[in-house]
């Protein structure tokens, strides 16, 4: 019985250790991020397990958000086929990593609507309320009047703005701004007129 509960001790203080890793990796380097903070449903307190299955054009994406995020590359232009990964890395978990490191800077993320926009907002805000995430950034809290799903603010003054092609951005910065898909479609993207809208919009109120 004795070398039982020895056992089991041991396997307890092993599981401490390694949600101690996970939530320092979490700080420091992205992917660590993502999947601690989408663990495995079926053992939610696993940190060697997560939902989030990420394969090699993944971790290569993780690897050039981070140099992004530390400010060595100053512009991305990220393209991929869909249903790989890109928004669910760029436009959900990037901006609550960059605001748990950064909580008093800002983040813009735009899309072709303001519906799919505030979708991403709430997907963030999901993801800054859970226990992982507070786990790894204890001191980023959102406040009691900032959890709209267009407009996230931190205790510390730092904000994420979620808003669609063609919406109002007076008065607001970014640090990071994130544009995803501003033409929805084909159809969209055959059209002149909305691709003349979408490029002004772009060069005229985003990167201004």
């Amino acid at each position: 019985m004795q070398a039982a509960r020895n056992t089991g001790s041991i396997e307890e203080e092993l599981r401490l250790l390694q949600i101690q890793e996970a939530i320092q990796l979490s700080r420091e380097r992205f992917m660590p991020f993502v999947k601690y903070t989408m663990p495995d449903h079926e053992a939610p307190n696993d940190p060697t397990r997560s939902a989030y299955e990420d394969a090699q054009h993944h971790r290569g994406i993780a690897r050039v958000i981070e140099k992004v995020v530390d400010a060595e590359i100053p512009f991305l232009n990220l393209c991929c086929p869909p249903r790989h990964g890109k928004s669910e890395l760029v436009s959900r978990r990037l901006p609550a990593w960059f605001l748990g490191r950064f909580p008093r800077q800002e983040v813009i993320v735009s899309t072709y609507n303001d519906d799919f926009a505030e979708d991403f907002g709430g997907e963030v805000r999901d993801i800054m309320t859970s226990p992982q995430y507070k786990n790894v950034f204890p001191d980023t809290r959102l406040t009691k009047s900032g959890r709209a799903k267009d407009h996230l603010i931190t205790t510390q003054g730092g904000a994420a703005y979620f808003v669609g092609r063609g919406g109002s951005l007076t008065g607001r910065g970014g640090h990071i701004l994130i544009c995803d898909d501003l033409i929805k479609d084909a159809e969209e993207a055959r059209s002149p007129a909305i691709r003349d809208k979408a490029w002004n919009w772009f060069t005229r109120v985003a990167m201004s």
